[in-house]
């Protein structure tokens, strides 16, 4: 797929990854980094992924940068993610340095870390944890940072937990500038300002940070936590 980021693709089976694949010798080690995300800022992936309801277990992830990253089983998408389910899947980011938040940043999500233009739609996340660390941290059981119209996706279970100067966490997406709708979220959301001055952060049970978009008929039962380093700005909500 990440050798033809434009075309359109369908998953026939079930795919499950194992830990030896992930191990030193194995296929996806990747010098301990493990999965490679599909997409980056330069190329993204902008065609159609259609999972035809299928599964991808196991996936892993431990990633250390020192600037910005877009990181999930897809970076940066542009095109149309529907129709899968991503299992048990284990991603662990952290951007080291300080500066501008848009040069230390992480965007993480199970499906992907960015997405925009196009559309995701009929995702669901299962029993995925997701820890974050960075200057701005934004993180969700989908999608990162979502500017995408986003129906019918679901996150049941697992954790996402973020920390950093600006950190968002949301169940479905961290941060929001598109429509969302008929979703769910029953992960465990914490976020934690860590700056000593003007520390922000954002945890909602589907949207931790809603910049500039429409949510409707979505409902969260998991427990969203926030913690900050002072009380300067920090936001909570069950749904955004």
């Amino acid at each position: 797929v990440r050798k033809y980021p434009d075309a359109h693709f369908q998953l026939v089976k079930d795919l499950e990854f194992i830990e030896a694949d992930f191990s030193e010798g194995g296929a996806f080690y990747n010098d301990g980094r493990g999965w490679e995300p599909i997409g980056t800022k330069a190329p993204p992936f902008t065609g159609v992924f259609d999972g035809c309801g299928y599964t991808i277990q196991g996936l892993f992830i431990n990633m250390s940068s020192q600037g910005t990253v877009y990181t999930g089983l897809f970076g940066r998408s542009e095109g149309t993610i529907q129709n899968l389910n991503l299992k048990d899947a284990s991603i662990t980011v952290k951007v080291t340095g300080d500066g501008s938040i848009y040069d230390y940043a992480a965007y993480v999500g199970g499906i992907a870390g960015s997405a925009k233009y196009k559309r995701v739609n009929d995702c669901c996340v299962i029993d995925c944890d997701i820890s974050v660390e960075a200057v701005f941290s934004c993180a969700g059981g989908v999608i990162g940072s979502n500017s995408a119209p986003m129906e019918n996706c679901h996150v049941k279970g697992g954790v996402i937990r973020v920390q950093g100067r600006r950190a968002c966490a949301g169940g479905i997406t961290g941060e929001n500038n598109s429509n969302i709708s008929l979703c769910s979220s029953s992960a465990r959301i914490e976020a934690q300002g860590t700056a000593k001055n003007f520390p922000y952060a954002y945890a909602g049970g589907i949207v931790g940070n809603n910049c500039d978009g429409n949510i409707s008929d979505c409902y969260n039962t998991g427990n969203v936590t926030i913690k900050d380093y002072s009380s300067y700005s920090a936001y909570a909500g069950g749904i955004a």
